[in-house]
């Protein structure tokens, strides 16, 4: 099952931990409401804290500190 959010797809495993990461945060109207650069920084920083994932790098690290030392840095810029 895919669920949509604004204009990203995700399916219902990976939606449902968003969601409730971003929940924690901040209210899901107020997270509707980002500018699209802005509700993918809050993507991005889901996936590298919570599973040391890099959408840049198209990598998963073991740790924060494998993540923090061979990727690059936040933006798609750091990566050129």
């Amino acid at each position: 099952m895919v669920t949509k959010m604004g204009n990203f797809v995700f399916n219902e495993m990976i939606f449902d931990s968003l969601h409730a990461a971003l929940l924690r945060e901040r209210d899901m109207n107020d997270i509707l409401s980002l500018p699209l650069v802005e509700k993918l920084h809050l993507v991005t920083q889901y996936l590298r804290s919570t599973h040391y994932y890099c959408i840049y790098c198209c990598s998963k690290f073991d740790s924060v500190e494998d993540l923090e030392g061979y990727c690059p840095g936040l933006t798609e810029d750091d990566h050129d």
